[in-house]
């Protein structure tokens, strides 16, 4: 990527539906123009094709079409971006692009009951929900071609570490300092079950897991109703600070990404989460199509991968014996999966 090019990303993340009631509210109340014009820009419609000083019309998070006299329709939101390169591209919505955080080394023999409490953290070492990833930001452009050389123009980043790992940010993948590659500071929640490099014994199992995520989830809405009123009270009842805590005082408001990685896990979170009322996507696996009917009776949406399975190599001496019959089904069916979702 070249410094002397200002590159701008088009980015249709999440389709949002409204009610009939609420878009006739909209129109009795909202004078906000319909459609935005980009205009005056350099668009890359496709390898190899591009043109110069035009217009990219864009409807309800929608590109509708591309006006190349820059003759704008009546009452539209008008951006100039004379100088601009618009370019079109996927975003990855689960990465550890740009984290530059690694945790902190302790020698302690096992079995570890306590952890080293630092600034207000949790007690258990798997909880970082106090972490908001964009202060770690730190571009690398030879890991950024891995994405940008497969169509990725951003990404959604959080160090993937622990079951409550902290707030997401979203990134360009442009050769940028970090101030100018942050799109937005603080996305969502990271979630998961395995408590990744956490010291402690404690959990030791997915039932400890999922336990310490049910607690946590609890003792943050205590904490959250609490910890204000405490200051009225006798200085031997104040509630202690807790900044894990803290940063979940309005998660019920806020989406997780919770990482799943397998069909039975995907279940598991979808109950958990349903259970206390809380909005996420479920981290996939490409086999959604062998349970998808469980999968559908849940709210949440889920991040599927697109690298599908490589057909089974079949050659001489019998070797199409050690293909399994469930390799074989899900090298036919994987590609099928996002039609079933």
């Amino acid at each position: 990527m070249h410094n002397n090019i200002k590159p701008i990303i088009i980015i249709t993340a999440f389709t949002l539906a409204y009610t009939s009631n609420t878009n006739a509210n909209d129109q009795l109340t909202d004078n906000t123009p319909k459609i935005t014009a980009l205009t005056h820009a350099t668009l890359m419609v496709q390898p190899g094709e591009r043109i110069e000083n035009a217009t990219l019309l864009i409807e309800k998070n929608k590109i509708i079409g591309i006006v190349k006299n820059n003759k704008v329709p009546e009452h539209a939101y008008v951006i100039n971006l004379n100088g601009y390169t618009i370019y079109p591209g996927f975003t990855d919505p689960f990465t550890d692009y740009a984290i530059d955080f690694a945790p902190p080394k302790t020698e302690n023999q096992s079995p570890v009951y306590e952890i080293k409490r630092i600034g207000g953290n949790a007690e258990n070492g798997a909880i970082h929900s106090e972490k908001e990833w964009f202060n770690f930001v730190y571009p690398n452009k030879e890991k950024a071609l891995d994405w940008v050389e497969n169509g990725f123009t951003s990404v959604q980043s959080s160090n993937l570490d622990g079951i409550f790992r902290g707030r997401g940010v979203t990134l360009s993948l442009a050769d940028k300092y970090a101030n100018e590659i942050i799109y937005q500071a603080k996305t969502n929640h990271f979630m998961a079950f395995d408590k990744g490099s956490s010291p402690q014994d404690y959990p030791e199992s997915l039932m400890g897991s999922m336990a310490l995520i049910r607690q946590t989830l609890s003792d943050a809405n205590w904490y959250s109703e609490n910890k204000s009123k405490s200051f009225s009270k006798p200085q031997n009842t104040l509630v202690e600070f807790n900044s894990a805590f803290a940063k979940l005082s309005d998660i019920k408001n806020e989406t997780i990404i919770f990482d799943a990685r397998n069909l039975n896990n995907q279940l598991r979170a979808a109950q958990m989460l349903s259970e206390h009322k809380l909005t996420a996507h479920l981290l996939g696996n490409g086999k959604e199509y062998a349970r998808i009917n469980e999968l559908k009776t849940f709210p949440y949406g889920l991040i599927l991968p697109l690298n599908f399975p490589a057909s089974p190599k079949i050659g001489d001496n019998d070797i199409e014996r050690e293909v399994s019959l469930a390799r074989m089904r899900h090298w036919e069916r994987a590609p099928g999966n996002l039609k079933s979702v």
